[in-house]
């Protein structure tokens, strides 16, 4: 009688048949201890970036949201023409181009900071967007935004990596047997639910304001986003990386601990990019850009 109540609130109710307590408390004891960041390792999700292209069906909802969202003409205009008119132009002529719209502060905030053409409302998680309107071909233009995180929520790696995690029994539905977490899926979950939530976030705020042609045809899984990630201390996508680190090290939950299926960029050598989803099958469109940067020399932080 007791197993399948055990069986159905396996961290509320004991194990009848008994269990071997101290062997999982002293195990989750070592393993948090492993999965840490090592000591003198620093790291910080600096920014997502989410992206969403317009062609002939979804243009004039990215002109109506310039217009709405106060973007189409700078606060202090120093040209004649609207970005809605160099939009235009671009696609008339069959151009390509960028138009960078810089910093985006908030309204209340912009007397802070000198040369802020435009303002938005955004999360409270962001201290900013860096945003960005590139005509790709000349029916197909591209708006991204970088939804840059404020100093506490740019440590939520960090926290969800280096916070004490227990093993930690999870039911089944339909099912009197339940599947054991250890300290390192609970640790790899809280990394997921963080990039998801920032990407959710950034995704939901850019579909409000900009619907195009992923926020119509696709789900916010498959939207194209990166992020940026600040790290001292270790060295991302390393194709020096020990093969005996293992799972549990720290920097594959994030994955960033192998250089499999990466890049490195010729001029900084320290900066450096995966498209690999092996285990992020829910967004296969996600880019990560890490940079390492207490091995910067003065002429790579001139290129950064």
């Amino acid at each position: 009688m007791l197993w399948p109540l055990h069986a159905r609130y396996p961290n509320i109710i004991p194990n009848p048949y008994g269990e071997e307590k101290e062997y999982f408390l002293k195990r989750d004891s070592e393993i948090n201890a492993k999965s840490a960041l090592d000591e003198g390792v620093s790291l910080r999700l600096g920014c997502i970036m989410v992206s969403e292209i317009f062609g002939p069906n979804e243009i004039e909802t990215l002109y109506e949201g310039l217009e709405k969202i106060g973007w189409d003409r700078e606060r202090s205009p120093v040209r004649d023409g609207s970005n809605i008119d160099w939009l235009k132009e671009q696609r008339l002529y069959g151009t390509e181009g960028t138009m960078p719209l810089g910093w985006i502060r908030r309204p209340n905030e912009a007397k802070k900071y000198a040369g802020v053409r435009y303002t938005a409302k955004f999360p409270q998680e962001f201290s900013s967007l860096l945003v960005n309107i590139s005509q790709l071909t000349p029916s197909t233009t591209c708006l991204s935004v970088g939804f840059v995180l404020t100093d506490e929520s740019s440590l939520d790696y960090t926290n969800a990596i280096n916070e004490p995690a227990k093993t930690t029994r999870v039911p089944k539905r339909r099912s009197r047997p339940y599947s054991i977490m250890g300290v390192e899926h609970v640790k790899e979950e809280r990394v997921r639910c963080v990039r998801n939530r920032y990407r959710n976030l950034g995704i939901s705020w850019l579909s409000k304001n900009f619907p195009g042609f992923f926020s119509e045809h696709c789900e916010a899984s498959h939207f194209p986003t990166a992020e940026f990630l600040s790290l001292d201390g270790f060295t991302p996508f390393d194709k020096d990386a020990p093969r005996d680190r293992g799972w549990g090290h720290w920097s594959s939950f994030i994955n960033i601990d192998y250089d499999f299926d990466s890049w490195t960029s010729s001029s900084v050598p320290s900066l450096r990019f995966s498209f690999d989803n092996a285990r992020r099958q829910n967004i296969p469109n996600h880019m990560i850009v890490a940079l390492r940067w207490d091995v910067l020399s003065e002429e790579d932080l001139r290129r950064v």
